[in-house]
C-alpha cells in the first residue's frame, strides 16, 4: 500500500481526544469497531483547515462504513493532492472532499472546478505511476460534507463526478 503524506487530525473535543496520538492502522481498526468514540467533532470557530481536515476524517469513516479500503488520505505530489484513495471491488477510488459551513451558499460540489479536476486528475497519474504494474480501473468521486453545531455531517456521494481524458 502506498501512503501519502497525512494532514493533522482536527482538534477534537470529548471522547475523540485521542484521534491522531494512536497509530494509523489502530486507529482505523477501533474506529471500525466503535464509531461513535472516534465521532468528529468541532469547535463552532474552527479555522477552515481543521473544519476540512474533520471533513476528510469523516468522509473516510463513511466511505469505510460502506465498503471502501482506503488506500492513502491527503496523498501528495508535485501534480497536486488526493484527498482520499479508497478501492471498492477492483476499482481505485480518487475522493475529492469538499467541507462547506452551514451559510454556505453554493453546493460543496460546485467548488471542483476543471482546474481543480486538471489537478486531480495529474495526482492521480502520480499515484497509479508509483503503484506500477497495471493500470487498475479508476472513478473520480466527490464527497460533500457540510459542517454546523459542532458536528460534520456527509451530506451527498458523487460517484464518478467527473471523467478526465486520460489521453
Amino acid at each position: 500500500m502506498l501512503d501519502g503524506a497525512h494532514a493533522p487530525e482536527p482538534a477534537a473535543s470529548g471522547p475523540s481526544r485521542l484521534s491522531g496520538l494512536l497509530p494509523r492502522a489502530l486507529e482505523d481498526a477501533l474506529s471500525r469497531l466503535c464509531p461513535l468514540f472516534f465521532s468528529v467533532r468541532l469547535a463552532d470557530d474552527a479555522s477552515p483547515a481543521v473544519r476540512g481536515a474533520a471533513g476528510e476524517t469523516a468522509a473516510a469513516a463513511w466511505l469505510r462504513r460502506r465498503g471502501y479500503a482506503i488506500l492513502a488520505r491527503n496523498y501528495r505530489c508535485r501534480a497536486g493532492e488526493l484527498d482520499i484513495v479508497a478501492r471498492r471491488g477492483a476499482d481505485v477510488v480518487f475522493v475529492e472532499v469538499k467541507t462547506r459551513g452551514p451559510r454556505a451558499i453554493a453546493l460543496p460540489a460546485e467548488q471542483v472546478d476543471a482546474r481543480k479536476r486538471a489537478r486531480i486528475v495529474r495526482a492521480a497519474r502520480s499515484y497509479l505511476a508509483r503503484l506500477g504494474g497495471n493500470d487498475p480501473a479508476c472513478r473520480f468521486d466527490v464527497v460533500e460534507v457540510v459542517s454546523g453545531a459542532g458536528r460534520v455531517k456527509v451530506t451527498r456521494h458523487l460517484k464518478d463526478a467527473f471523467r478526465p481524458g486520460w489521453g
